[in-house]
């Protein structure tokens, strides 16, 4: 005859014992957590700052290249800034570099906004003009017109507002425009290049633009930059958000070709 079964009391895991268990387990998980989101902020933070320091670095060398041109086959030095719009200073550049020009063919009051030359062949739609007079002044074409047995006419975007009459022997130079501005859409800034209107987003990351034209002396100049003989360039962006917000900056300075 088989002796019946003896059983033995398994002591099982307290509930106690199951929740001081969860508990460590979860300050575990929360510390490795904590660990990953720490070295995951700073990854992103870092690789945003090397993307605005790509940025930075990308526009400066577009500006400086620009400025370098600002002028060339122009009475004046093809520079023209306007602070302080949109939380942004506006930049723009003139050129020559066919190195033509036509006379005006008629005096031109202040208050209008055609100018008639001798040759308007030389002109481009959309592009601008420099008329030197009294003054050197930069004007963006909206229409051009071409009369075989008369005098062609330059349609303005703007009046001419300039002190005094353009006389007919005034010179007018056609001009490449170069623009550079900071646009904002919806809070989102983006920096673009306009070449003659065509605008290519070249700087995602920046917010900021700020534009130094000064003289000989180091002093800043306002107006429209005449007399500038170096233009300092101070871009930037924040990186991080919150307390770790910071703003970063790179500056270019870059020599005028004509400071007058």
């Amino acid at each position: 005859m088989k002796p019946f079964p003896t059983f033995r009391s398994i002591r099982g895991t307290t509930l106690v014992e199951l929740i001081v268990g969860m508990l460590i387990t979860s300050c575990i998980v929360y510390a490795v957590y904590k660990a990953w989101h720490y070295f995951d902020v700073q990854t992103n933070r870092e690789k945003y700052k090397a993307e605005l320091q790509r940025d930075m670095i990308t526009v400066a060398n577009f500006i400086e290249r620009d400025i370098r041109m600002a002028g060339y086959g122009l009475p004046g030095n093809g520079i023209h800034f306007i602070p302080g719009t949109a939380s942004s200073d506006q930049l723009a550049l003139y050129n020559n570099e066919a190195g033509t020009s036509t006379a005006l063919a008629q005096d031109a009051q202040p208050v209008d906004s055609i100018v008639y030359v001798n040759d308007g062949s030389i002109f481009t739609a959309g592009a601008s003009v420099c008329l030197s007079g009294t003054d050197t002044i930069y004007r963006n074409i909206a229409i051009i017109g071409i009369d075989p047995s008369g005098d062609d006419s330059l349609i303005l975007t703007e009046r001419l507002n300039t002190v005094d009459p353009l006389w007919a022997s005034s010179v007018a130079y056609p001009a490449l425009r170069v623009r550079y501005e900071l646009c904002v859409a919806d809070t989102v800034f983006t920096f673009k290049r306009f070449n003659n209107g065509m605008g290519v987003a070249i700087g995602g990351k920046l917010d900021s633009l700020e534009v130094k034209p000064k003289d000989d002396d180091g002093n800043i100049i306002g107006g429209s930059g005449k007399g500038a003989s170096v233009i300092t360039i101070v871009m930037g962006g924040y990186v991080g958000r919150g307390n770790n917000r910071v703003f970063m900056a790179e500056s270019t300075e870059v020599n005028i070709r004509n400071s007058y």
